[in-house]
This record gives structure tokens, C-alpha cells and sequence, in this order.
């Protein structure tokens, strides 16, 4: 992860440079197994301190020339510290779990034949709510985007019994 260097005012941190990249598209692919097994072991780590990305994905991990691993954007993670609640605890797993199998998901897009029993048995419990969002990200949020309304009016006419232009 970058390196925290301060508070610049009331709301903006000063944070680490990373001479990085996001993860490379599969057709560009370079990264290895072990890539994923270090960032499976950071994002472990960083659980056994008592902290939940909640905002894992491709664009949320970069990679340096070495292949290492960064986090950045941390403006979703949870914290939970020792004298926290049952609520907050319990969130807390959730949002562990969400790490967890969207970083397996992340690893299968690139690696499927690497996938370990624990691996499988984490996709296999994948949670409703995460269906549930990723149902509703590509059946009314993607449609919405500016790119896809033109095709949706097209639809909606069509449907209506309109003539297209």
C-alpha cells in the first residue's frame, strides 16, 4: 500500500507516489501465480490487522515492474478495532468476505487452472449481496451509462410499437 505522509487539510491525505500500473488487461497479460499469492497474503494481513479493503477490484491493484502488489483507495475500507461492537464485528466479516472473493474472482479471470480447494470452496459461498449488485450492475447500471442509452431508447421504442429512425 502507499505510504501515508500526512493530512492536507480537513479531508485529503498526502500518500506515496507509486511508480505502478493498474493490472494489465488478460490480452496483455505478464503478470504470474505468485503475483496473486502475494497479494492474497497482503490482503490477509491487512484482514489480521483488523482492516476490509470493500472496494477490491482490477483498477484497485496496481502492479510495479517487479510485480508487487499495491491497494490504493481506501475510501470504502472498514476498520474494526478491539473495543468494537458485535454489529461492527460482523460487518466487519462481511466486508472481509467480500475481499476475499473478489480477489479469487480477480485470480480465476487470469489464473482458473491455479485455483486451490480453498479458492473453489470461497466462490462456492459466494454471498447473495454480491450477486445481488453484480445482478444489478449489469441489468440496470451498465444500460444507463450515456455509452448504452441510445440503444435502450431504441429498445424502448421498438417495444412501444414506435418506427426507428
Amino acid at each position: 500500500m502507499p505510504r501515508f505522509g500526512g493530512m492536507v487539510g480537513k479531508e485529503a491525505l498526502l500518500i506515496e507516489r507509486l511508480e505502478a500500473g493498474r493490472l494489465p488487461h488478460l490480452r496483455d497479460n505478464f503478470l504470474t501465480v505468485e503475483f496473486f499469492d502475494r497479494l492474497e497474503r497482503m490482503v490477509e494481513g491487512m484482514h489480521q490487522r483488523g482492516w476490509a479493503h470493500g472496494d477490491l477490484r482490477r483498477k484497485n491493484i496496481l502492479v510495479d515492474g517487479a510485480l508487487k502488489p499495491y491497494l490504493i483507495d481506501f475510501a470504502t475500507a472498514w476498520g474494526v478495532g478491539t473495543e468494537a461492537g458485535s454489529l461492527r464485528r460482523r460487518l466487519f466479516k462481511h466486508w472481509s468476505l467480500i475481499d476475499r472473493v473478489t480477489l479469487v474472482r480477480i485470480k480465476r479471470t487470469y489464473f482458473p487452472d491455479a485455483l486451490t480447494p480453498k479458492d473453489r470452496e470461497i466462490l462456492r459461498r459466494d454471498p447473495f449481496y454480491l450477486r445481488l449488485g453484480r445482478r444489478l450492475r449489469k441489468g440496470i447500471y451498465r444500460p444507463l451509462k450515456r455509452r448504452h442509452r441510445r440503444r435502450l431508447w431504441r429498445k424502448i421504442r421498438r417495444w412501444l410499437g414506435a418506427p426507428d429512425d
